[in-house]
C-alpha cells in the first residue's frame, strides 16, 4: 500500500463494508434465536437480554462512533456507554469480560480506519 488517501480510504470502506455485514448477521442471528424462543414456548433469560443489547448496542456504537462522523452528522443522542472489563466481570463472569474487551478493540479498529475517511 502506498500510504496515500485514496488508498486509506479504499481500506476504511472495506472495513466499514465488513462491520455492517457482520453486525447484520449478528443482529438477524439473535432475533431469530429470539423468536424461536417464543415460538417454542421457552423463557427469555437474563442472559438473552444481555447478548440482545450487545447485538444492538454494537451497530449503534459503529454507526455514532464512526459513520456520523464522517458524513457529518451531529450524534443522536448520548454515546452508548461502554462498561469498563472489571464490572463486566464482576457481573456476567470472566468471558463476559474477555468478549466485551474484544468487542472495544474491533470497534476501536474500524472505528481508527473509518476516522481516516474525513
Amino acid at each position: 500500500m502506498t500510504g496515500d488517501n485514496a488508498d486509506w480510504e479504499k481500506l476504511a470502506r472495506h472495513l466499514a463494508e465488513d462491520q455492517c455485514h457482520d453486525n447484520r448477521a449478528a443482529f438477524e442471528d439473535e432475533f431469530r434465536a429470539l423468536a424461536k424462543t417464543f415460538r417454542t414456548g421457552e423463557e427469555v433469560t437474563p442472559e438473552d437480554i444481555r447478548e440482545l443489547r450487545r447485538v444492538l448496542n454494537k451497530p449503534r456504537r459503529f454507526v455514532e462512533e464512526s459513520v456520523a462522523p464522517s458524513a457529518g452528522c451531529e450524534p443522536w443522542g448520548q454515546p452508548v456507554q461502554s462498561m469498563p472489563g472489571a464490572r463486566v466481570q464482576v457481573l456476567y463472569g470472566p468471558m463476559a469480560a474477555f468478549n466485551n474487551e474484544d468487542e472495544h478493540r474491533e470497534s476501536a479498529a474500524s472505528d481508527t480506519a473509518v476516522a481516516r475517511l474525513t
